[in-house]
């Protein structure tokens, strides 16, 4: 992701929040259009796995790959690894723990450096309204219980809060969410970094072409708030605009497979992700 600087910043930052007005509206338009549409369209697999089916466990794993590009090419590259651990508690609740493990390499500077990551969370999904003629809600909550950075590690680091909107309309799934994240004060290397916000819209359109395979495509707008270290700004608000696409594909009647790519612009974050999920 570039960092906004000066005049360049405020131009950026309408013209990403106004393509992501337009992207949004569109899907707003048309569940509002169909909302006394009594749509039953086959659910795209990435929407099914939303919530872990009642009574069931389920096994998440992931590989995720992240590169920025920079005025002399590629100057930071990610590799990251997670597991969970799913279990419905009913058709509408479920609970779920995951890890996350990985590393980076920073070109920028004269000295590079390489680094690893980890993190712990649990967290809880809640369908507040099931679909009807009207978008189905999915509220999900997340709490990290424990992040390490380098030599750096620390307890209850942040928390996340997720909505999702999606509404059937045969042959496609809309779907919008949005996700806001903080993560609290916390001492790296001697400074004192303040407590910090991001957020993250994403608009999708999930085609199931049949039972076995899902399209998707849509946009994922991300917004993370300047660091702040010891009450002193540090560095710029970072905007990202990506667009999205994907393919799904169910393996057996218990396991799906998604292959995942984002594309960015002007030097931003481009990456890869592939993910296993396999009910038990």
């Amino acid at each position: 992701m570039r960092q906004c600087r000066n005049h360049q910043c405020a131009g950026y930052a309408v013209s990403s929040a106004g393509i992501a007005v337009s992207v949004l509206a569109i899907p707003v338009v048309i569940v509002v259009l169909a909302g006394t549409r009594d749509a039953r369209a086959e659910q795209p697999l990435n929407i099914q796995q939303l919530m872990a089916d009642s009574g069931s466990w389920q096994i998440v794993s992931a590989v995720d790959y992240r590169t920025l590009g920079g005025p002399g090419g590629v100057v930071q590259r990610s590799a990251q690894v997670t597991a969970a651990l799913r279990y419905g508690l009913s058709p509408r609740a479920e609970i779920n723990a995951r890890l996350h493990s990985g590393s980076g390499t920073d070109r920028r500077g004269e000295h590079g450096g390489n680094d690893s990551f980890s993190s712990a969370a649990v967290g809880v999904n809640w369908q507040l309204k099931p679909e009807t003629t009207w978008p189905a809600l999915l509220l999900e909550g997340t709490a990290q219980l424990y992040s390490r950075f380098a030599s750096n590690s620390a307890a209850w680091p942040g928390a996340e809060l997720g909505l999702t909107a999606y509404k059937s309309i045969d042959p496609v799934v809309l779907s919008l969410s949005a996700r806001y994240r903080v993560r609290r004060a916390t001492e790296v290397d001697g400074r004192r970094f303040d407590r910090s916000y991001s957020w993250q819209v994403a608009p999708q359109v999930n085609f199931a072409v049949n039972h076995r395979v899902t399209l998707v495509g849509g946009l994922v707008l991300d917004v993370n708030e300047a660091a702040r270290v010891e009450g002193v700004r540090w560095g710029s608000t970072r905007e990202s605009l990506a667009l999205r696409s994907g393919l799904g594909f169910r393996l057996g009647a218990r396991s799906t497979l998604f292959v995942t790519g984002d594309i960015v612009a002007d030097g931003g974050t481009n990456g890869v992700s592939l993910q296993w999920f396999q009910t038990l």
